[in-house]
Formats: structure tokens, C-alpha cells, sequence
């Protein structure tokens, strides 16, 4: 039974190769299912209530655990099986152990390709507790704070940002600080998002990221209501040497607005056009979504709407929870322009439940 507990998918062979290791009689499981905690449908094996599954988990030893899990892990070969064999290699081991860990860590990235973000947040953070060195654990509690974030759980990777940020140092102090920005920024906070941004580019060490947090930043200043930190965010974007399109895109668009602000509107709209023709290969949701604003000012109402549809199809592909809402709303506004009413209202409903479900309110 508590094999079966642990295994948590019901695989009912697995859990009978794992109890032969174990050497388990094969009629070990017969008392359950005549007693009704269990029922196996198939290859399935079924607990009559979560809870069951709970009480017998919560209720064995360390060393019973550790067993059972080793158990499966050993049961557990081939490659379709990578997965759930890390992880309760993992559950099995109680010191730390970094081979085990950068399997597990390689297991949460592949649930994120997945769009398993939620299932990723529990792998980093148990191969943050296996790190055997401070760099690789402050390494895995960020990626797990980034994983929170897209899974739509705002305060848990808020939580996690605490946790990581007074330890980390270079690029990873970078990569909180530009999750703690966009947190700040979509909550409704841009002052606090754009010194966190700037913070962000300063620490950064990748020249495309800095490019893209200078941008995101002024995008924070102008939500703030103070777009005169532009010209230098402009700057300092442009003495960036641009590695692909995305960069040039970047670059051009943030000198657009810079000119636009400053009053020069020729020059503004000459850089967001060219900044748009950039914009075929931009995949990212957020920056489609200023794609868009860099539409309107350089071809007027109605020029978004493409960029924002990208926008939604990319954060739906992605699994991105907590950016979908806010994808959704800004579709709804751009085909409520288009005079596409129907649609407009199924975005904005769809947005509105997301948004309550993150826990965004009514945002």
C-alpha cells in the first residue's frame, strides 16, 4: 500500500515490480482491495479516497519512504520513465547529492517545455534542497520562483525571490530582479518595477537580456507617468551591439519612444517602423504586446491587433498563467476597436475568470 502511495500515479506493474524487489508475496495488495481502500481498474490501481493515500504516505518512516522509493525508482527502467525514476531516486536520497539534483533540475526543465509549471516549482525546489554547493541551490530556488510565476502563483514566487535574491550574485541576481520587475509591473506597481528593472540591467551580464530590461523598463517608466528616464534607457540600449533581429527590434523600438516622448514625432515613427520590420521573429508575448504600442504610434488604431492575437497564442502555448490575463484584456480592447464585439466580449470574459483565478481580483 505504501508503495502504491508513493508512486501516486496508479501505474499498477510498476508498483508490482516494485514490491517483488522488495520481496513482497504477490497477493500483498489483496487485503486492500478486499477491505475497498483500493480498487485496480486495469492497470490502474485506485485509492477509495486521496486521503487514504495521504494517511499511509504521511503515516510511514523515513526509512520506509526512502525504501519504497528506491523501490520504484529501481522498478521504473527505460527512457519514457526518466521522469518519474529521477524523482523518486530523488525522495530516496536524505543527504545532498548533486548528480541526483542535476537530474532533477534537467527533469524540470522538460516539465516546463511541457508547460508543467506548477510540477516544475516542486523538482527545483527539491534539487534545491539536494544542492551540495550555495551557487547551484540560489541557481534552483530562482528558476523555481520563474516557474511559480508562469504557472500563474504571484505571491509564491514572490516568496521565492526573497528566499534567492540576498544570496545571489551576477546573472541569477539579474534574472530575480527581472522577475521581481514584471511581477511588480503587471501588479500594478511601475515605479517600483522600473528601479527593479534598471537594478536588473546593472547587474546583468548578457548583452540581448540588457537589452530587453532596458526596454521593459522604460515601459515601466511610462506607466509610471515619467517617461523622461527614455533618452537614457535609449542610449544606453543603442551603445548595445544587437545579436539578432530581437535586439534590433528592441533597440529601434525603445529610440521610437524615446523620440516620441522627447516631442520628435518624425523621428519616433521612422524608428518604430523600422522596429516593426524586425518584428516577424519575436516570439516573446510580453514584447509582442509593446510590439503592439509600437504599432499604433507608427500605423495607427487597428495596426495592434496581429501582435496582440500573437500575444494571446503564444502565452496559451507557453502555459503562462500569469501573463495571459493581461493578454486577453489587451486583445479584447484591440478588437472592441476592430468593431469585432463577440470576440471582443469571449477575451474579455476569458480574461476576467483567468485573472480571478490567479488572483488578480478584477484586474
Amino acid at each position: 500500500m505504501l508503495i502504491a502511495a508513493a508512486d501516486n500515479t496508479g501505474d499498477a506493474p510498476a508498483v508490482l515490480r516494485a514490491a517483488t524487489g522488495l520481496q513482497l508475496p504477490p497477493d500483498a495488495l489483496d487485503p486492500a482491495q478486499q477491505a475497498a481502500l483500493i480498487r485496480v481498474t486495469g492497470a490502474t490501481i485506485i485509492f477509495r479516497h486521496p486521503l487514504v493515500r495521504s494517511a499511509l504516505y504521511q503515516g510511514a518512516t523515513i526509512s520506509q519512504r526512502q525504501r519504497v522509493h528506491t523501490a520504484l525508482a529501481t522498478a521504473l527502467s527505460g527512457e519514457e520513465n526518466t521522469d518519474r525514476r529521477v524523482w523518486h531516486q530523488a525522495m530516496a536520497t536524505l543527504t545532498g547529492d548533486e548528480e541526483v539534483a542535476t537530474a532533477l533540475e534537467a527533469s524540470a526543465r522538460r516539465a516546463q517545455l511541457r508547460a508543467g509549471h506548477a510540477s516544475a516549482v516542486t523538482a527545483f525546489l527539491r534539487a534545491a534542497e539536494l544542492s551540495t554547493d550555495d551557487a547551484h541551490r540560489v541557481q534552483r530556488v530562482a528558476a523555481a520562483a520563474q516557474a511559480a510565476w508562469d504557472a500563474g502563483q504571484a505571491e509564491r514566487a514572490r516568496e521565492l525571490i526573497g528566499l534567492a535574491l540576498p544570496q545571489a550574485t551576477g546573472q541569477t541576481r539579474a534574472h530575480l530582479l527581472h522577475l521581481s520587475g514584471r511581477i511588480e509591473r503587471i501588479a500594478g506597481l511601475p515605479r517600483e518595477a522600473f528601479t527593479l528593472l534598471v537594478g536588473a540591467a546593472d547587474a546583468c551580464m548578457d548583452p540581448s537580456l540588457t537589452i530587453e530590461l532596458l526596454f521593459k523598463a522604460a515601459d515601466a517608466a511610462v506607466s509610471a507617468g515619467d517617461p523622461a528616464p527614455l533618452t537614457e534607457l535609449s542610449r544606453r540600449a543603442m551603445r548595445i551591439s544587437p545579436a539578432d533581429q530581437r535586439d534590433r527590434f528592441k533597440i529601434a523600438a525603445l529610440g521610437g519612444f524615446a523620440r516620441f516622448y522627447a516631442g520628435d514625432h518624425r523621428e519616433g515613427q521612422a524608428l518604430l517602423a523600422d522596429a516593426l520590420d524586425s518584428a516577424d521573429t519575436v516570439t516573446d508575448p510580453y514584447i509582442l504586446l509593446l510590439a503592439a504600442d509600437a504599432a499604433i504610434m507608427a500605423r495607427g488604431l487597428g495596426a495592434a491587433l496581429p501582435y496582440v492575437n500573437r500575444a494571446v497564442d503564444a502565452a496559451r502555448q507557453r502555459g503562462l498563467l500569469s501573463f495571459l490575463p493581461l493578454a486577453l484584456r489587451r486583445q479584447a480592447i484591440e478588437l472592441w476597436w476592430a468593431s469585432q464585439f463577440d470576440l471582443a466580449y469571449a477575451a474579455a470574459q476569458e480574461g476576467y475568470r483567468l485573472s480571478l483565478d490567479v488572483g488578480y481580483g478584477a484586474a
